[in-house]
């Protein structure tokens, strides 16, 4: 069943089952809406073709009365705060507003705690603009491995992070872009990206 169903149905689906467990209750339609950034009329749609395909079921003209397909109530699925955006080019000041949420599969999460959108071309043919890296907040990671950093403080960007003895520094996959050697401090460790194809 979540193979077939959208990014935003299996959002929605996630959103209700982590209600039905935090809270003991299923959601409304406006609590839906509100906490994943969605008009009603879009939940309202999405709930409809969800109990068109069985995922979902509600006693008709009772509000909060959701419930869960037998077996859907542990898809596996995690939602993650999409928290702005973060630059793959030159350092920008990342956007640490929520945009939103988005729906991966745990397994696919690796223990990410938020997702970034990246701009910018300098982790290419890796990683593409509009991409959303999966973050795992972290201040420690190893010489190779892809991270989020603040450089000196006010800047985010991704990169490789590049060691050698004391020395620290953030590397571009595109050789298009020079090392950043300024100071700076990671915030997290990329641990997956997921890229939304066009047609």
């Amino acid at each position: 069943m979540a193979n077939q169903l959208s990014v935003k149905q299996a959002r929605i689906l996630d959103w209700i089952a982590r209600s039905l467990e935090a809270e003991g209750r299923p959601p409304s339609f406006r609590e839906i809406a509100e906490g994943l950034g969605l008009a009603l009329a879009t939940v309202r749609d999405h709930v409809r073709v969800l109990k068109a395909k069985g995922a979902l079921s509600s006693e008709e003209g009772k509000a909060r009365s959701f419930r869960l397909a037998g077996g859907l109530s542990s898809l596996g699925r995690l939602s993650l705060p999409v928290l702005g955006r973060v630059p793959a080019g030159f350092p920008a000041e990342a956007i640490e507003n929520l945009e939103g949420q988005v729906s991966v599969d745990q397994d696919m999460a690796r223990g990410a705690n938020f997702a970034l959108r990246v701009r910018g071309d300098s982790m290419a043919p890796e990683i593409l603009e509009g991409d959303l890296v999966l973050v795992r907040q972290t201040a420690h990671a190893e010489s190779g491995q892809r991270v989020v950093a603040h450089v000196e403080g006010a800047e985010a960007t991704v990169k490789v992070l590049r060691r050698k003895g004391a020395q620290a520094w953030l590397e571009a996959l595109n050789p298009a872009y020079g090392p950043i050697r300024a100071r700076f401090t990671i915030v997290g460790r990329v641990v997956g990206l997921t890229r939304r194809y066009p047609g």
